[in-house]
């Protein structure tokens, strides 16, 4: 690993201090792993704007490459063990439902330390 990499993930390891989420994966192969990651959000999108298929209107979760579980693949389903602050309607209700997140995307490049997840947030209405 070069010297731009080695500051890079020097970076990446900083943020995760700070804006750590854990999560356990509950489908698929690699269920009951848990690992650590960062969710970047997806920008808000005007409800007048037709979508379509565009990787940037979905959330992004980070993740070290010696933390992904063996296995996490696509159409998987991830918890939320630790909930975001604000998520819960009132931020002091540890009885909020954690969230579940399903993973559209994987990319996962050997020259980069981490890999990238593109996820969907799951809600009770995708979940029935």
């Amino acid at each position: 690993m070069n010297f731009g990499n080695t500051l890079q993930k020097e970076g990446f390891n900083a943020q995760l201090s700070v804006d750590l989420d854990r999560f356990i994966v509950v489908s698929g192969a690699a269920a009951t792993a848990e690992f650590n990651g960062i969710i970047n959000p997806a920008p808000p999108v005007d409800p007048s704007m037709p979508l379509g298929n565009d990787w940037r209107e979905l959330s992004t979760l980070e993740v070290l490459q010696e933390e992904i579980p063996a296995g996490l693949e696509s159409q998987d389903k991830l918890k939320q063990v630790i909930p975001q602050v604000g998520d819960a309607p009132d931020s002091s209700d540890t009885t909020a439902p954690p969230a579940i997140w399903k993973v559209v995307r994987r990319e996962d490049n050997p020259a980069d330390f981490i890999v990238r997840l593109w996820v969907v947030k799951v809600t009770d209405k995708d979940a029935a």
